[in-house]
């Protein structure tokens, strides 16, 4: 995966991840794994998320259930930079006589997700079902006590099929719409893999999901039963301290409590609910997703369809293109002035901010020094931007920062260093602080951090895209296959 949403090997996404988050160093297509930013939050939105309690394990389906639809709010389906999500109705074990609960749902590329709320699908690891959508076809819409108005079916490769019902026939529509869409986008690329399965064996390894093999049937690991929790820096005794032993399903390591607090689906296992993980495996699962996410979207891609389209500017945003535009004919315009653009932009037209970019590398290969100097703050501009809301702006910056990695190898360096201390803080490493009491703000820039780093370290070194096993991403052997798949897949 060359390019970089989240989420970019250049950015693309992934994501987040979930989440394109963008694609892009050499393609701009990889690095934005969007073509429109999300929409604003609405006011339901906002007391939803005010209203609901963080938690590192998933919320039960039933805990789910009992949140009224009023207090949900009736939000209409979103599109943003990966795919689109919004509320569908449907039972929690597909097909069956049980009455429908109101989930939370995400369909990015053919990777179709449920959460237990809106607030939980920002970071897609969490999700309470997963599966690869395998067709979409209409259904009549009649249960054993009622008739639903705005119904679909979706069947998945796992053998489940789900009735479905939106909020709305406008809501429906564009769920078909997009999945269909995907399937074929998801059809074209898998023919251009087939192409070169010759040339590359293991490009036809994964499922066009991505999350699963395609052929081999991988069995969870056997319990190692050991008498010390496998964290690197826990040093607890299942023997002597009361604790309890856990054991992570991906790694089969004995693990404490403190550390084995977070769940997530294991597709390559098979697995149809979310398990007890390791830190470690549930670090390197959120990478492993998050790539998958940015691949889904560049499969669309290649299907020849545009996953979203580019919206037309409002009067309002061609008068403020203008105005930059001629801000940037002054040849007194310098670096430290587009700084500036992009500070009092951030939150407005994503065409503006493209062009302060593209005037931003073009000033960089005639003032250095004064790209150089500025690097430390354009590195803060894309860890601190809201990739959800803002992806293209997080692509385009992290363009720039990939781009900063090809002027100089001075600047190579320095990009690396940052990206490290960026990455130990989200593993709670960098200060000594425990990884259990890292925000889930920083927690979240793992996998975008991860991704800049393979990049600035295949620009150093000037090697190739191989994935290895690192202290970062202590991944399964499964995982860590999966992870090796992404480069073949990911366009030239």
């Amino acid at each position: 995966m060359t390019d970089m949403t989240e989420q970019p090997l250049t950015p693309t996404t992934p994501a987040g991840a979930s989440d394109s988050r963008a694609d892009d160093v050499a393609t701009d297509g990889l690095v934005s794994p969007a073509a429109v930013s999300a929409p604003p939050f609405t006011q339901a939105a906002d007391d939803e998320r005010l209203s609901s309690t963080p938690s590192s394990a998933p919320l039960s389906e039933d805990a789910a259930s009992t949140v009224s639809y009023t207090e949900l709010g009736p939000l209409g389906v979103e599109r943003d930079g990966l795919g689109i999500k919004g509320y569908l109705s449907m039972r929690d074990e597909g097909v069956t006589y049980h009455r429908m609960k109101r989930f939370y749902c995400r369909c990015v590329g053919v990777n179709f997700m449920r959460f237990a709320s809106r607030d939980a699908a920002s970071t897609m690891v969490t999700a309470l079902f997963s599966a690869e959508v395998q067709k979409v076809e209409a259904w009549d819409g009649k249960g054993l006590w009622h008739t639903y108005r705005h119904s679909f079916k979706l069947s998945f490769t796992t053998g489940v099929v789900f009735n479905v019902d939106a909020d709305s026939e406008e809501d429906k529509r564009q769920w078909i719409e997009y999945i269909e869409m995907a399937l074929k986008g998801t059809e074209a690329a898998v023919e251009k893999w087939s192409a070169h399965a010759s040339v590359s064996a293991d490009i036809m390894e994964l499922t066009p999901g991505g999350l699963a093999f395609a052929e081999k049937k991988c069995s969870p690991p056997k319990f190692k039963n050991d008498m010390m929790c496998c964290h690197p820096t826990c040093h607890v005794r299942f023997d002597s301290t009361g604790k309890r032993q856990h054991h992570c399903r991906n790694c089969g390591g004995s693990v404490c409590s403190d550390h084995s607090s977070r769940f997530a689906m294991l597709r390559h296992f098979q697995a149809n609910h979310p398990v007890r993980l390791c830190m470690g495996c549930y670090r390197a699962q959120r990478f492993v997703q998050w790539l998958a996410m940015l691949l889904q979207r560049l499969s669309i891609a290649q299907g020849g369809v545009e996953g979203v389209k580019k919206p037309t500017l409002s009067k309002a945003e061609e008068e403020e293109v203008d105005t930059l535009l001629t801000m940037f004919g002054d040849e007194a315009f310098g670096i430290s002035d587009v700084i500036q653009v992009l500070h009092l932009h951030r939150h407005k037209s994503d065409e503006a901010y493209a062009h302060a970019v593209n005037k931003l590398l073009e000033l960089s290969a005639s003032n250095l020094a004064d790209f150089e100097f500025f690097l430390p703050q354009l590195f803060h501009m894309w860890l601190t931007v809201d990739w959800t809301n803002n992806n293209i702006k997080a692509a385009l910056l992290f363009r720039v920062m990939c781009h900063g990695t090809q002027l100089h190898i001075r600047l190579a360096t320095a990009i690396y260093w940052l990206t490290r201390a960026a990455i130990d803080d989200s593993c709670g490493w960098g200060f000594g602080q425990s990884e259990l009491y890292v925000p889930d703000y920083l927690y979240r820039k793992m996998s975008m951090c991860k991704l800049l780093m393979i990049n600035v370290e295949m620009q150093i070194s000037h090697g190739d895209w191989s994935f290895e096993i690192d202290k970062d991403l202590p991944a399964s052997t499964e995982q860590a296959a999966i992870i090796k798949c992404f480069p073949e897949q990911s366009p030239a």
